[in-house]
């Protein structure tokens, strides 16, 4: 729709007699502002806080002239202990009752921020009025009112190690690397559920209706039935009152708690489908034709419905489960909701009420658009880019940005991601291709060589390769022995898009063995390798059987440290290579990608050019991981740094001893040729 005067006239809604009242009543402005409000009392890095500010102005979600979205801006800048400045937007909230209809008018202001580190900080109030205030970025637009100006300290508390999922960790960073950081040092692999995309339709949020391109249920909407089970005593809930429902929260907090139960650690949504797949999310009070149509009122957002959707992603973060925001959907109608698919007052308030409602938790992605060159050439890159850049400076927090594709990206300089590869703006890739099971190592390893190369390192992320059902034809053994170990070995993240269920997906545990697979694969990758310093080197292992492209294989960059590696058949296993490794041996353990756990004895090779994998414990022909352990050379056994007599008698004293560390040869007795090997590392110069 195209931004005209005509955003500012009221129309009726549900609670359209109530905001016509509520906007005639507006206090005298000039008066003095009354207190502020910080809750917690007592904050902790990495646990957000929220400042509630009154007005004295009584607004509604409905009001129209001034519009509390649109002429009102509340800033706030945090200043850190060590004077980094975060300039945070704020709300308006209404009443500040939040998750109930009853919250729609009032002359609450919010701002929610999450401090990142322990000490003492400061905070000052901008408060601007004027139209089109919203969505201008310079500081000095509009005039101040009420409380502009104000300011505080307050004192936060060193991080809570026991606090739940990424409440214990901050804020997920890009630092530069092929992976994401968060603020305690550890970093993120992603495998998670993109479908259903529409995971916000959901019945128990106010204001949301059907459509009528839904999942198939009595109401049209995500009900989630099969989850109201997993919901636990003590977890949020809701009573929607938009219409009346009672435990409205149950059945998508259930899902959550499942999908965390399985470790699955991202979730990937629209929270503005008009005129897409499904036309069931939104965050408008409305109403709003779900077809698109430029009589929509994209500028009045509902208080409430956004209010229970906070409550939802909060839950995400205490279960470990980051956040995909996609701000766009492929189909053109969706494209053209926003300002006719240009950068005006509809897009940016857009991105304004997102950040300000949503940016402030720890574990969150930005994607700009689903299959953003579909549609013709409505979004262009160029397009894409100012959109990203608006963005990324009302975003104080700087979360990691992408932008998803259609067709064929495998080539990184010339596929359709190619023009956002070194922009300053794009942290990591979100690629898709159709159908696609096959290859996607070489992509993954492509990407991170080619972007390391121009000078920016990218997360490597496969938001859509082929579909767990249309693709393998529900066959999930095929899911893990073509892409999912390709990607995550790889040095990239995945997750998985179910083309049947992208709308329709009411019951995860349709797919446990999907889920419960890649957190195998997550999982034996940050509990065995320091996978943040490794890339992918698929040339180390020969002779292996070449089924579905053969080895995988993920080793250190600096030539130290274990090695992983997959075998989508192990028979033949073929031989690797460990000649760049200085070791004198290596010792390989199976590991059973289908169970999550080691298998058989671990067995000790003496390292020459080439090392046989052998046998696994049973099932050849079928897909086996390793995990090699070279052992160094390690000539410098009194450990002075320098080779000298006294290493030599320190061998003596080990071989004497019987000790393992004088089995040079690594063959698991101690004879005189580990004198030999010993000899030989000695005059090789191996520390």
């Amino acid at each position: 729709m195209t931004t005209t005067d005509n955003h500012r006239a009221p129309f009726p809604t549900r609670r359209g007699v109530a905001a016509v009242i509520a906007a005639a009543a507006l206090a005298v402005l000039g008066q003095a502002a009354v207190g502020q409000t910080l809750d917690p009392a007592e904050p902790v890095a990495y646990q957000p806080i929220s400042i509630d500010f009154a007005s004295g102005e009584v607004l509604s979600e409905t009001s129209s002239d001034p519009s509390p979205f649109l002429d009102r801006r509340l800033q706030v800048s945090f200043t850190a202990p060590d004077g980094r400045v975060f300039d945070v937007p704020g709300f308006f909230a209404g009443d500040g009752t939040g998750a109930t209809a009853t919250s729609f008018e009032g002359d609450t202001w919010r701002v929610r921020f999450t401090p990142d580190g322990p000490g003492d900080w400061s905070w000052s109030a901008s408060f601007r009025g004027g139209e089109d205030v919203a969505v201008e970025l310079d500081a000095g637009a509009g005039s101040p009112l009420a409380f502009d100006g104000a300011s505080g300290v307050f004192t936060v508390d060193a991080p809570d190690t026991d606090a739940p999922g990424f409440f214990s960790k901050g804020r997920l960073d890009y630092v530069g690397e092929h992976y994401l950081q968060f603020r305690d040092g550890s970093y993120y692999i992603k495998g998670g559920a993109d479908s259903p995309e529409n995971w916000l339709g959901y019945l128990g949020f106010d204001n949301t209706v059907n459509g009528g391109r839904g999942p198939g249920t009595p109401s049209g909407l995500h009900e989630f039935a099969p989850h109201v089970m997993d919901w636990n005593p003590g977890d949020p809930d809701w009573d929607r009152t938009d219409p009346p429902m009672a435990n409205a929260g149950r059945a998508i907090i259930g899902a959550l708690n499942y999908l965390e139960s399985e470790g699955i650690n991202s979730i990937y949504f629209l929270p503005m489908n008009i005129g897409g797949d499904a036309q069931d999310t939104w965050p408008y009070v409305g109403p709003v034709n779900p077809d698109g149509a430029g009589g929509n009122d994209n500028l009045q957002y509902d208080i409430s419905k956004l209010a229970q959707w906070d409550i939802v992603f909060n839950h995400a973060q205490a279960k470990g489960i980051k956040l995909h925001v996609v701000l766009n959907e492929a189909e053109q109608p969706n494209k053209r909701e926003l300002d006719d698919g240009t950068l005006g007052v509809e897009r940016r308030l857009f991105y304004r009420e997102m950040v300000a409602r949503f940016g402030y938790h720890n574990a969150l992605t930005w994607n700009m658009s689903e299959e953003y060159n579909l549609g013709g050439s409505l979004f262009s890159v160029d397009a894409v880019k100012d959109f990203a850049a608006y963005l990324s400076a009302v975003d104080p927090y700087d979360h990691p940005l992408t932008v998803h594709n259609a067709g064929n990206p495998f080539n990184p300089a010339s596929g359709p991601w190619a023009p956002f590869i070194g922009e300053d703006d794009f942290d990591m890739t979100s690629l898709q291709r159709a159908r696609q099971l096959d290859g996607w190592d070489t992509a993954v390893a492509d990407y991170r060589a080619f972007t390391a190369d121009q000078g920016r390192p990218l997360v490597v992320h496969i938001d859509e390769p082929g579909s767990i059902t249309r693709d393998v034809g529900r066959n999930f053994d095929e899911v893990r022995r073509r892409m999912m170990w390709d990607i995550l070995l790889s040095g990239g993240g995945v997750e998985w898009f179910i083309n049947d269920r992208d709308q329709s997906l009411e019951d995860f545990r349709e797919f446990e063995q999907v889920w419960r697979e890649t957190t195998i694969a997550r999982r034996f990758i940050e509990e065995n390798l320091p996978f943040w310093i490794m890339s992918p080197d698929a040339d180390l292992v020969s002779g292996e059987d070449g089924q579905w492209g053969g080895a995988v294989v993920f080793a250190p960059t600096d030539g130290a440290g274990p090695i992983g590696v997959y075998l989508p058949d192990a028979s033949p296993s073929g031989s690797i290579d460990l000649s760049s490794y200085g070791a004198r041996s290596a010792q390989l353990r199976w590991f059973d990608p289908r169970l999550g756990e080691f298998v058989g004895d671990a067995r000790t090779e003496a390292s020459s050019s080439s090392v046989p994998l052998g046998e696994p414990p049973s099932m050849s022909n079928e897909d086996w991981a390793l995990l090699i352990t070279p052992t160094p050379c390690g000539a410098d056994l009194d450990g002075d740094g320098e080779l000298t007599l006294f290493d030599f008698i320190a061998f003596q004293n080990l071989f004497d001893a019987g000790d393992p560390a004088a089995d040079f040869d690594g063959d698991g007795v101690l004879t005189l040729f580990d004198f030999l090997e010993f000899q030989n590392a000695f005059d090789a110069g191996c520390p």
